[in-house]
């Protein structure tokens, strides 16, 4: 059933959250890629590529840092 629908969903997919079929670096097209995974994040409420939250500075806990880290591993994507 699911390989009826053929490459349906991904376009569909790729059309919700403003990513292009065809890689940026192959279409010569630049995007901001921050923005583009901020909507991907929005649009699924995961982190696909990399995840990062704000929390306490270990070192100065009167200020907040951004970590960046691997998206977690109830990532909506197989892998």
């Amino acid at each position: 059933a699911m390989d009826a629908l053929g490459l349906t969903p991904l376009l569909n997919f790729l059309r919700a959250v403003d990513l292009p079929q065809v890689p940026a670096i192959l279409g010569n097209k630049d995007g901001n890629f921050i923005k583009k995974m901020a909507k991907v994040r929005r649009f699924l409420g995961k982190d696909v590529l990399i995840g990062f939250f704000v929390t306490t500075d270990p070192r100065n806990r009167t200020r907040n840092v951004i970590v960046l880290d691997s998206p977690s591993s109830l990532s909506p994507l197989p892998g």
